[in-house]
């Protein structure tokens, strides 16, 4: 096993025991749960302050996410696509809440190697790639519908955000696509009825009857 392997495997070891126990997960513990000698530990890590790091990199990482979005067929119908770009960012986002609410800190060096990806997030330019495509189902742009996808999803999943009640994919979904009121008032879906075909109202639902010209 090469030392980029040995490393992606310890951390992948690592992962769910940072969950658990946070800071005070041992390197003994890591070492069991990746099948190698403590002392192995050593030769890809400098100490285990380095692997919790290393943890805290791998679910920053936007490259898998990048990559389950990249294999979406963004052609189909929007009300395929949302769900799962919104099932998608929350296992993200519940991976990383998870790690970060257990490390409970960040050296800042990994703050700053992180910020610049965290104001250029390729996840989210996928993502308003993908609901451009179905810009005239949207009536907002696509910049902004996926914005608040990405907080609706963020306040969703957090748990001290959702008073430990995260919300479902589908509620997420239909507050995104169809919002929370049961029906539209008459007069606000007809104004956009009339907005949508860029017509004016007919003088049948004026209430207006039209005069039927007379036979000579």
């Amino acid at each position: 096993m090469s030392p980029q392997e040995r490393r992606a495997s310890i951390v992948a070891a690592a992962m769910p025991l940072v969950r658990i126990h946070g800071k005070d997960v041992t390197t003994r513990q890591i070492a069991e749960a990746a099948g190698v000698a403590e002392g192995t530990l050593f030769r890809v890590f400098d100490d285990k302050e380095a692997i919790v790091q290393a943890v805290v990199s791998s679910v920053l990482d936007s490259g898998p996410v990048v990559s389950r979005l990249d294999a979406i067929d963004a052609q189909r119908p929007i009300d395929e696509l949302v769900p799962e770009l919104v099932s998608i960012l929350q296992h993200r986002m519940r991976d990383v809440i998870e790690i970060m609410m257990a490390v409970r800190w960040m050296p800042p060096e990994h703050i700053s190697r992180h910020r610049n990806e965290w104001q250029n997030d390729p996840i989210m330019h996928r993502i308003i790639e993908m609901l451009s495509g179905h810009g005239d189902e949207l009536s907002i742009p696509a910049q902004q519908a996926a914005k608040i996808l990405r907080l609706l999803v963020f306040a969703g999943t957090h748990p001290m955000i959702s008073d430990g009640r995260p919300l479902e994919t589908d509620e997420i979904v239909g507050a995104l696509l169809d919002g929370i009121r049961r029906r539209p008032p008459a007069k606000f879906a007809q104004r956009i009825r009339r907005d949508r075909v860029g017509t004016t109202p007919s003088a049948k639902s004026s209430g207006r009857t039209t005069p039927t010209a007379k036979s000579p």
